[in-house]
């Protein structure tokens, strides 16, 4: 048996057109690939759609693409992740299986045990000579909590089939250490049974086993923002062949457009020198129909508003496209100590804001804004709330220099 396992597709995304049709070129790719190597089935866990609802450019191409795969006899078997999941349990996933695109395998029900905990009875989704289980993904790892009270209907009844169970979730030896706070599976929590696990949501190529079984993480089909650019510089997908419970994966590398990635450190430097290094570290580089990841950090001696951005901008014209990251670029005239009695997000940008009134400096009001925006973090996807609050507390300490006051 052959198939393709895919991941975190995000299609739309990307709001810079050049990188969306890109991500859209890339799925493209990816459906010819496993047209040409003759897969049997393609299962996508979690994530083809950026959110529950793509706008009708998106959903028209991505309806093509699986358009494409059923002439060719190609079946393809989804679950929702936790981008295109929604709470109401109505997303185009379901307008796209109504069409005979593909098939939601995540079927399942509930029953309250009665002691605070729920039993998840999974459904079992049979192909032609395989059996599919699942468990869709949610907002803030919600999905997790799924894996604790498992219940499927027996496996020994498809003996002769490949069994494959789909997963959109965080896994405990595959996680990140910087995403150390969210929630997360561990292995030993995964179903017995199952001649393969397929794995989506962390943006990573990952293999582990339950079992002796593979547990796998594709990795993105397109890197989804600067930072996979700047990490990954490509997407990449695998197909499958499973043979007498041999498992052989090859994994598809997806380099549509090389990625060059620039880093420039301006510390210690005026504006006009700050903006000097950064085209004397684009000059060093050919960046022509490429992916330019420019990230410039540094605290420079001056107002951060006054580097020339739009030379910048000229000197990378030839690029197929260029995403700039400045979160770490400050101005040395801006200069906060404040000690404040409160820990309260709110307590702590009023007080910014009352000493830049009373100093009456003229500072450069950018980089201000900047850190106002990191305190406005975002619950990250699994993070408990006592964690989140805990972060944003660190983060702003940390940020702004300050004494906390017990």
């Amino acid at each position: 048996m052959r198939f393709a396992h895919i991941a975190d597709v995000h299609l739309g995304a990307w709001r810079e057109p050049k990188l969306q049709e890109l991500n859209l070129e890339t799925f493209r790719k990816a459906i010819s690939i496993c047209i040409a190597e003759k897969v049997e089935f393609v299962i996508i866990a979690g994530d083809l759609f950026d959110t529950a609802m793509p706008p009708v450019e998106i959903l028209k191409e991505a309806v093509s693409e699986l358009k494409r795969l059923k002439d060719n006899n190609i079946a393809c078997y989804v679950i929702a992740g936790s981008h295109d999941f929604s709470v109401s349990g109505k997303t185009f996933l379901d307008v796209i299986e109504k069409a005979g695109l593909c098939t939601n395998i995540s079927k399942f029900s509930e029953r309250d045990l009665g002691n605070g905990d729920t039993l998840t009875v999974l459904e079992l989704c049979e192909g032609s000579n395989c059996v599919f289980a699942g468990i869709s993904g949610k907002k803030g790892g919600l999905e997790t909590r799924k894996f604790k009270n498992l219940q499927l209907p027996p496996l020994h009844e498809h003996k002769d089939k490949v069994k494959l169970f789909l997963m959109h979730t965080t896994l405990t030896d595959a996680k990140p250490k910087e995403l150390y706070f969210i929630e997360s599976v561990d292995t030993e929590e995964l179903p017995d049974g199952f001649d393969y696990y397929a794995a989506g949501h962390l943006h990573i190529v990952f293999e582990s086993s339950r079992k002796g079984k593979p547990v796998v993480y594709p990795g993105p089909l397109f890197p989804n923002n600067f930072q996979e650019l700047e990490e990954l510089k490509q997407g990449s997908f695998c197909i499958v062949d499973i043979d007498n419970s041999k498992c052989k994966i090859e994994y598809k590398k997806l380099k549509l457009k090389e990625v060059i990635a620039i880093h420039v450190d301006v510390s210690g430097k005026n504006p006009e020198q700050a903006t000097g290094a950064v085209l004397q570290g684009i000059s060093m580089h050919e960046i022509k129909d490429k992916i330019l990841a420019l990230k410039i950090s540094g605290i420079i001696d001056g107002k951060t508003s006054d580097m020339d951005f739009d030379k910048i901008a000229a000197e990378t014209a030839d690029c197929y496209a260029m995403l700039k990251n400045t979160n770490s670029l400050t101005s040395s005239s801006m200069s906060i100590e404040i000690q404040t009695k409160s820990n309260n997000i709110n307590d702590i940008e009023n007080e910014m804001i009352s000493r830049y009134v009373k100093e009456e400096k003229e500072w450069d009001f950018i980089p201000f804004i900047n850190t106002m925006l990191h305190l406005d973090m975002e619950k990250q996807e699994g993070e408990t709330v006592v964690g989140f609050e805990a972060r944003v507390n660190d983060e702003a300490i940390k940020i702004l220099g300050l004494k906390e006051k017990m």
